[in-house]
């Protein structure tokens, strides 16, 4: 029998994100792995109440090309315990399957603390795969909402429950706020703490896993984040720092939202950076590298004042990954490139491979 797919929150008191949440993004819901009582109320086998989440941590399935918010649903079998309270589409739809405070099973003794995020995929492999720009986008606007957390600054108590910061996870138990944060289904290690015999970490898998993907962890070393820091992992269109820094970015894009960017412990502050030989800058997202010597000097009193973005640290070099970030992120085309969208600063001299490397995203030199 078909899964029943709701456009509003099912009738109980428990926590649903508000259709409303995601300007643009369509969020459909499920009772999940559920039933109704004798009073036609909710009930949820296996019911395990959570006090707490301080950790929202990415997964993916496997690519199998035909995965819906319906076919999902209706994995959601009654006899089972629900794995993820919450699965994303290629296509942006958002699929809430667990009222917050009931517990998912897909992050095996992280579950507790951990909201699972599951990646629902269009086909191929997604250890070549990156999420493409509107899955990332949801994700980001997503994770971005939970950290601002709107309904309990507004009020509603229930939500308190919901203590995720922006930053790198840093526990995967994180019993407080400041020990959780994003992280990814592998960020301990891609063999279980089930494998003796590989000496495995990773709590957060019965299983050795790459997920979500080697292309979005941003490494196929074992442990993701040997030292805590986002810029462990090479800046590339579609992977988990690119989703990681837009969360940074959609934050900072709303001063009124109740936690902005962490600037503490591994974060670094908002900067500008400039492509090696052009004159376009961009504002980057905490996370990303600046060098000390481009602290000092940008915030100098030669420096207008009036215009905050020019008190922003600036970093100029070449790295073609960020760049084809940047270019995603901003909704830049390939007919904003061919007329002149990059503007070009003879001053500074770039090599035959920088060159080469710009002429293969259209720019012209």
């Amino acid at each position: 029998m078909a899964a029943q797919l709701l456009t509003s929150p099912p009738d109980d008191e428990h926590l649903w994100i508000p259709p409303d949440a995601l300007p643009g993004i369509q969020i459909l819901y499920t009772p999940g792995r559920n039933s109704r009582d004798a009073n036609g109320q909710f009930t949820y086998l296996r019911r395990v109440r959570r006090k707490i989440i301080t950790i929202e941590i990415s997964h993916t399935m496997a690519g199998g090309g035909t995965e819906t918010p319906q076919s999902f649903a209706n994995g959601e079998m009654p006899d089972e315990a629900t794995l993820a309270e919450i699965a994303t589409f290629t296509d942006g739809t958002v699929l809430q399957s667990l009222p917050l405070d009931i517990v998912g099973v897909g992050s095996f003794q992280g579950k507790l603390v951990g909201l699972t995020h599951e990646s629902a995929e269009e086909a191929g492999d997604p250890n070549k795969m990156p999420w493409n720009p509107v899955h990332l986008q949801t994700k980001a606007q997503l994770s971005a909402w939970l950290i601002r957390n709107p309904l309990f600054e507004a009020g509603d108590l229930k939500w308190g429950m919901l203590q995720i910061r922006y930053g790198l996870c840093r526990s995967p138990f994180a019993p407080t706020r400041d020990e959780g944060g994003l992280g990814d289904h592998t960020m301990w290690d891609t063999k279980s703490i089930l494998n003796v015999k590989e000496n495995g970490q990773n709590p957060w898998s019965k299983f050795d896993k790459s997920c979500p993907g080697w292309e979005r962890r941003g490494t196929q070393r074992r442990v993701q984040f040997p030292t805590g820091n986002i810029t462990d992992i090479p800046l590339k269109a579609g992977n988990f720092r690119d989703y990681y820094e837009e969360v940074g970015r959609l934050l900072n894009e709303d001063p009124g939202g109740k936690i902005t960017v962490d600037q503490t412990g591994d974060e670094m502050p908002t900067h500008r950076w400039a492509p090696k030989g052009f004159h376009n800058q961009f504002e980057m997202p905490g996370g990303m590298p600046v060098t000390p010597g481009d602290v000092g000097p940008a915030r100098g009193p030669q420096l207008d004042p009036a215009d905050p973005f020019k008190l922003l640290p600036l970093n100029r070099d070449f790295h073609i990954n960020r760049l084809k970030a940047v270019i995603h992120r901003n909704g830049v085309t390939a007919a904003d490139i061919s007329s002149g969208y990059f503007e070009r600063d003879d001053s500074v001299e770039i090599s035959d491979g920088e060159r080469a490397a710009y002429a293969a995203l259209g720019i012209p030199i």
